[in-house]
């Protein structure tokens, strides 16, 4: 693993300052459940949640060391008929210019190429713009919105990134006794890039998020169909861009099962085929395939999966409306696809000082094409989450080790997030 010298003196000032004003006077106390708005009556709630990290990286010939510090506040006006308004800005300050935001070409003093990347742009703009109506059975949702399906793998907000990925569009969800329906149009896909990133920072066009399921006993079956149709294909960039309109169709299965003792054992599965849509010049069809099981045993569990992004030596597997790589890594496919296996242990420790519960994790993957046999890296991570009340600290370390020269790094993340 490569060394690491972090300057975190003004991090850590900061951290503190976060911490002390996020965490309560005793912080192994719950806050208080709001109360409920009498019946007629109006509210009004303000909302701030905010996250500050440093992160620094060691890569290959480069190096970055940045702190950034991002903040959301916002306002919620409910009614007693069940709409409600969201307001909600969000800010990202640099502190430090020691890292380069942007992965490509982009006319900002923040695209700093002698850096490595730390795709965390200094920003402001308006997050999310809602107006939602919600009952027991039914949510319908219009405006700037966060969109979020299943655990984001496929269609997401990017959440680990400073900037969150928002969408304008349309949404309704449904359920029905076991039955569940969620279907999303949007017009534009709000990057994390910010507003410095041009064309890039929000993509326009035609975008159909549909997910319909079904409960039965310990199982929950969905089928869904994501169908993206971009405006303007050149500003994915890469090899995305040939991938931009793309219709993906799938299925998925999770389960959960209680194991004599209080073991128990859950299992996810998915399958999706993705082909070229609207009007993609490419003819192309290339298969998703995602397998995970975890076994959880009092305060120790166990996590095994694999995940395979196919090609067909051309074409592979993307995910634009997700934009979040599970290992920091592989952002776009490459042409020959991606085949990641991982296995992890994480713990759960009692009695902490202050925190009185924190979850320790490590997870090894391997990395290799899915066309072929060529091995891309492994790479291992370790972190440590502490929760003080109304914030969390995270400790984590990244380490990579790539086959192809330039793309092996270590990375460092202290962090907290925290809400008033």
């Amino acid at each position: 693993m490569k060394t690491i010298t972090p300057r975190l003196v003004p991090a850590l000032a900061a951290l503190a300052l976060a911490l002390a004003l996020a965490a309560p006077a005793h912080a192994e106390q719950a806050p208080a459940a709001p109360v409920p708005a009498a019946p007629g009556e109006w509210r009004l709630g303000p909302s701030l949640d905010g996250r500050l990290r440093t992160e620094l990286v060691r890569q290959d010939g480069l190096s970055a060391d940045s702190v950034t510090l991002r903040l959301r506040p916002g306002l919620t006006a409910e009614s007693p008929f069940g709409l409600s308004l969201l307001v909600e800005g969000e800010g990202t300050l640099a502190l430090g210019s020691a890292y380069n935001a942007y992965p490509f070409a982009v006319l900002s003093s923040q695209r700093r190429v002698q850096y490595a990347l730390v795709a965390d742009p200094e920003t402001l703009e308006l997050n999310r713009l809602q107006l939602q109506y919600r009952s027991s059975a039914l949510t319908v949702t219009l405006g700037r919105q966060r969109i979020v399906m299943d655990d984001a793998r496929l269609v997401g907000n990017a959440g680990w990134r400073q900037n969150e990925q928002t969408f304008d569009a349309l949404r309704a969800e449904a359920k029905l006794g076991p039955l569940s329906l969620d279907l999303a149009y949007a017009t534009s896909q709000r990057t994390i890039f910010g507003r410095d990133a041009g064309e890039r920072m929000a993509y326009d066009g035609r975008l159909v998020f549909l997910n319909a399921g079904v409960t039965a006993g310990p199982v929950r079956l969905k089928t869904f169909a994501y169908l993206l149709d971009y405006d303007a294909k050149e500003q994915i960039g890469g090899q995305a861009a040939q991938l931009a309109d793309a219709a993906t169709l799938g299925l998925r299965a999770n389960a959960a099962f209680k194991l004599p003792g209080n073991a128990k054992l859950d299992l996810a599965a998915i399958w999706a085929s993705q082909s070229s849509w609207a009007d993609n010049p490419a003819d192309y069809r290339v298969d998703y395939l995602f397998a995970e099981a975890c076994l959880s045993l009092g305060k120790l569990s166990v996590t095994a999966g694999g995940e395979r992004l196919g090609s067909d030596g051309v074409h592979a597997f993307q995910r634009p409306a997700a934009n979040q790589p599970r290992f920091d890594q592989y952002i776009i496919t490459p042409a020959a696809g991606l085949s990641d296996t991982w296995a992890g242990l994480s713990y759960r420790v009692t009695g902490v000082p202050l925190a009185g519960t924190a979850i320790a994790s490590v997870t090894a993957h391997r990395f290799a094409a899915a066309a072929s046999d060529q091995s891309y890296g492994t790479g291992i991570e370790a972190a440590l989450a502490l929760p003080l009340g109304r914030a969390t600290l995270l400790f984590k370390v990244s380490d990579f080790d790539g086959t192809v020269p330039g793309t092996s790094w270590t990375k460092f993340w202290l962090q907290a997030d925290f809400a008033l």
